[in-house]
């Protein structure tokens, strides 16, 4: 699933995009976001483990989360303390 978003590029970046686009022979669209997962890759790269894991664990979908019980999330924090 995608979300639709819409930003502002300057004149310049915006015509070199598309050139881009047209040598590697994909979409615009598909560019920008080739372009914004390797950002977050790179950013995510500096990242400790444990932070790593934690970024993985906010973006799961939503509809493959489950709930946890009270009794489980105080077990876990009680072995997280």
């Amino acid at each position: 699933m995608m979300t639709r978003t819409q930003i502002y590029l300057p004149e310049e970046t915006h015509a070199n995009l598309i050139n881009l686009a047209k040598i590697e022979n994909v979409s615009l669209s598909e560019l920008i976001r080739k372009g914004a997962d390797l950002v977050i890759k790179t950013k995510q790269k500096g990242m400790s483990p444990h932070r790593q894991t934690l970024k993985m664990l906010a973006d799961y979908p939503e509809s493959l989360r489950v709930k946890l019980s009270d009794s489980a999330i105080n077990l876990i924090r009680k072995q997280r303390d």
